[in-house]
């Protein structure tokens, strides 16, 4: 099976028309795969070359700004390392108590992790490939410090209650995009202050509840 491939100029005027075989892929061509199982009556080098030299142009731009987005962290130690480490969550299979034999430890999940390839086959969103781990902490504690973010009560938990004689404090979730990238970051507030528990790439970017907006330039103004 072969492709037709017109090629225009700027006016959308037809420069040349050739067909290639799908068996035979120039080496600068990386995503002719994507067509292999397609089958397309037509496209446009010029505007095929022009996509790729955008995503070029893109990510070298992207990787320029890691030497540049950097800083202070003011997520704590702990739990950035949740955020981009994470750590398994394990569970116990074919545990014979009876005869006294160890229980043998499976993964079940995966708990934070968003930098880690290991959590990426158990769901968990992953940064950007071209980001560092601590450009993504920087873009998280810029959109903690940044005063415009708008900030929303977390659905689905009691907050404020009593558990075991101490007050649980209230979490807020705030969605911001940093460089094309959708980052939800979950924070406590603790002392009229946001504390991070988790961030991740959001890129489902699901609208959240005006109902349950809390505040936008700061914890004291709710």
């Amino acid at each position: 099976m072969g492709t037709t491939i017109r090629t225009y100029d700027k006016e959308g005027k037809l420069l040349s028309v050739r067909t290639a075989g799908h068996n035979k892929r120039p080496r600068g061509l990386r995503n002719w795969r994507l067509f292999d199982a397609q089958s397309h009556a037509v496209i446009s080098t010029t505007n095929f070359f022009e996509q790729e030299y955008r995503r070029y142009v893109y990510l070298q731009e992207q990787l320029a700004l890691n030497a540049v987005r950097t800083g202070a962290n003011l997520v704590d130690e702990e739990r950035t390392r949740h955020i981009l480490h994470g750590s398994p969550i394990l569970r116990a299979t074919n545990a014979k108590f009876d005869k006294g034999d160890a229980p043998t430890m499976s993964v079940r999940g995966w708990s934070g992790g968003h930098a880690n390839p290991e959590a990426a086959q158990y769901g968990k969103t992953q940064i950007p490939d071209f980001w560092t781990g601590e450009r993504f902490m920087y873009e998280v504690s810029d959109i903690l410090s940044d005063g415009q973010a708008k900030w929303y009560l977390q659905e689905g938990d009691d907050f404020g209650q009593s558990r075991g004689g101490k007050e649980e404090p209230e979490r807020y979730v705030c969605v911001e995009e940093r460089f094309g990238v959708p980052i939800r970051v979950v924070a406590e507030r603790v002392d009229d202050s946001l504390k991070c528990v988790t961030a991740f790439p959001d890129y489902r970017a699901l609208p959240l509840d005006e109902s349950l907006r809390a505040f936008s330039t700061g914890p004291s103004d709710s």
